[in-house]
């Protein structure tokens, strides 16, 4: 296995010092998850995703503290992830639960986490990398069932991504084709959907790279799109217009319909 990028390994351990300065005894596990974890970090484009196994659940000062060391954090990268208690591992996780979580930098405590999730617990099973603490596979961290994870997938993909889309195409009704879009949102909205897609067809989890080569196996009519979002996360230079994101709203739609047909095969 190879080891973490240098910048990963350098937000972990400034984490892991902040943490233990201002809050002794909270941290007891640190796990590396999303793009660092399955080798497809890009610096400058890629969030570092982390899990933060506690020995209990942060109160209100010390979740002020933590405030504090994720502005810090946030300074040159987006280092985003959850707070949970060892104990709460134990359980299959929920929809709509409360812990304190990171998002864009900033830390929300009064929020529901959509981190908790069962694809969530099977890429810290099968893919978390160890910073601090035990091995993820000796947690506690429930297995999730395929079925549990299948309905997770379904719901995702035809609640969220499909809102998403229609909020795109009602969006962009009257908009010019040639209206620069932000590479982030094409990223997001092009990448995402595939990588639930091999979720639910495979089993397993997959990187946004994976996710590219998944939607040209079987989304071919948007290969294209896969791969120039790729070169754009990667770093390159590329521009999208609206009509870009007119087809990512095409690609949720197509990536839906397949996974509900899959599941009902």
């Amino acid at each position: 296995m190879s080891p973490l990028p240098p910048l990963v390994s350098d937000l972990t351990r400034r984490h892991l010092a902040l943490v233990d300065d201002l809050v002794p005894g909270l941290v007891e596990g640190l796990y590396v998850t999303g793009s660092a974890a399955l080798g497809d970090f890009h610096a400058g484009t890629s969030d570092v995703d982390v899990v933060v196994v506690t020995s209990r659940p942060p109160d209100p000062r010390e979740c002020a503290a933590l405030a504090d060391v994720h502005a810090k954090l946030s300074a040159s990268t987006f280092y985003d992830g959850f707070y949970v208690s060892r104990e709460h591992l134990d359980d299959p996780p929920r929809d709509g639960e409360t812990v304190p979580f990171v998002a864009g930098g900033t830390l929300r405590v009064d929020e529901p986490c959509d981190e908790l999730n069962p694809v969530t617990w099977r890429a810290l099973r099968r893919h978390g990398r160890t910073v601090r603490g035990v091995d993820p596979a000796d947690l506690g961290v429930p297995a999730q069932p395929d079925e549990v994870v299948r309905d997770w997938l379904l719901d995702n993909l035809a609640g969220y991504w499909s809102r998403f889309g229609e909020r795109v195409t009602a969006g962009l009704a009257h908009a010019p084709a040639d209206r620069v879009v932000e590479n982030a949102t094409i990223e997001w909205a092009v990448l995402g959907p595939p990588r639930l897609h091999y979720t639910l067809t495979t089993g397993d989890v997959v990187s946004k790279s994976g996710a590219a080569d998944h939607l040209a196996t079987r989304f071919p009519r948007w290969s294209e799109l896969g791969e120039r979002a790729l070169t754009s996360r990667s770093g390159g230079d590329v521009l999208f217009t609206t009509e870009d994101l007119r087809e990512a709203a095409s690609l949720i739609e197509a990536v839906r319909d397949s996974a509900q047909a899959f599941a009902a095969s």
